[in-house]
């Protein structure tokens, strides 16, 4: 059904009624107007002074095109400037032009003139505009995983980098993103070099190996892991002697010497409380601790005794990894820790001991700390000692 059109002096009459005091229906009789929503309108450009809309047709009104010498031009130059090119352009090229001609000559007067579907066009530019922005997102990984390797020291790898950004920004990231960022970006954990293999045959100690590489440990103080480590220092070596909980990797007791001794061993038992429930503790055959007098000092405490075998350092993992990471971060933070006196070291070494402990996310806590893992276990640390 086509729309009707009224004359100007059809609609000033509807008015001059309607100011009169006819009423619509009236109007529409005399004048034969379908709707009185029309009536209305006129009367109400009337009122607000706006007669010169009488005068305008029905619907939106045109844009004003350009004179014709000056459109002219513009698509001269548009063909122009598209003869020049290639017999098939490619895509960016055919996305600059039309960008450049579009609020001049109507886009599929353009893409018709260059051969290009308008489907294939509207297609590509929404492929080319998601690949923007997911270059502009790539780009904004690779700088907050670099802000995190940097504040974090290179301490950490892929997997803790990912924990620790999706925590942050909440958003998610895949692992092999951020392994890909980071090995492309030289941001990897900075840890010692693997020594080369060696094999050696067991040769089995006078203490069993009762662990036998079974780490878990079901509650807190069940299983304990001790070793020495050695530092070297500008007047001399430190030895560091420590003690891990198997259930949280926590750092129980430490101690530090410039001798490595049974007292050094007997000096880091001593910082650990009296224990209610059985407890084995798991340590290496070295010398010191193979002694009579320590031996007989783990005895008179309750402790069960395990001992690696020969040349097997992955007997005792968990204290080996720990001293790995360890020594890592020392020579990490504090290039020059050898050059400094052994009273600084043993002071760092300590130091390190808490900040393990309060600070220091394991993936294996479920990127915890050790405190943490321990507070939101159901034990209580305090029902396992005296």
């Amino acid at each position: 059904m086509s729309k009707k059109v009224y004359t100007l002096n059809t609609k000033k009459e509807a008015i001059k009624m309607r100011n009169k005091g006819y009423s619509v229906p009236y109007i529409q009789k005399n004048l034969k107007i379908t709707h009185r929503s029309s009536i209305y309108l006129w009367h109400h450009w009337d009122q607000t002074g706006q007669p010169h809309r009488l005068s305008t047709g029905i619907g939106r009104p045109l844009k004003p095109k350009p004179p014709l010498t000056e459109r002219y031009q513009t698509e001269q130059d548009f063909f122009q400037q598209a003869l020049s090119q290639r017999e098939k352009p490619p895509f960016q090229e055919i996305f600059a032009l039309i960008e450049q001609f579009q609020d001049k000559i109507p886009v599929i007067q353009m893409l018709n003139h260059l051969q290009v579907s308008k489907s294939w066009f509207y297609q590509q530019k929404r492929t080319q505009e998601k690949k923007t922005a997911q270059e502009k997102l790539y780009e904004l990984q690779v700088i907050r995983i670099k802000e995190l390797c940097e504040r974090e020291n290179y301490m950490y790898g892929y997997r803790k980098i990912r924990h620790l950004y999706q925590k942050e920004h909440q958003t998610t990231i895949p692992e092999r993103r951020v392994k890909q960022i980071m090995r492309a970006n030289n941001l990897k954990c900075r840890i010692y070099p693997k020594k080369k293999f060696c094999y050696y045959r067991e040769n089995k100690g006078p203490i069993p190996n009762i662990i036998q590489r079974m780490f878990d440990a079901q509650r807190p103080l069940e299983k304990l892991f001790t070793d020495v480590m050695v530092q070297k220092t500008k007047n001399g070596l430190v030895y560091f002697s420590a003690i891990i909980d198997a259930y949280n990797s926590q750092i129980v007791a430490c101690y530090t010497s410039r001798r490595q001794n049974t007292e050094l061993l007997i000096n880091t038992f001593k910082q650990l409380p009296a224990l209610k429930a059985p407890c084995i503790i798991h340590h290496d055959q070295g010398v010191i601790y193979r002694s009579h007098k320590f031996q007989k000092y783990l005895k008179k405490k309750g402790f069960t005794t395990s001992m690696s075998a020969k040349a097997s350092p992955e007997d005792n993992g968990i204290i080996e990894s720990f001293f790995g990471r360890l020594r890592a971060l020392l020579k990490l933070t504090i290039p020059n820790l050898a050059s400094l006196p052994a009273r600084a070291n043993m002071r760092y070494l300590k130091q390190f001991s808490r900040f393990w402990n309060s600070e220091h996310i394991l993936t294996r806590l479920n990127y915890m700390t050790p405190l943490q893992f321990l507070k939101a276990s159901p034990f209580e640390y305090h029902d396992y000692i005296k």
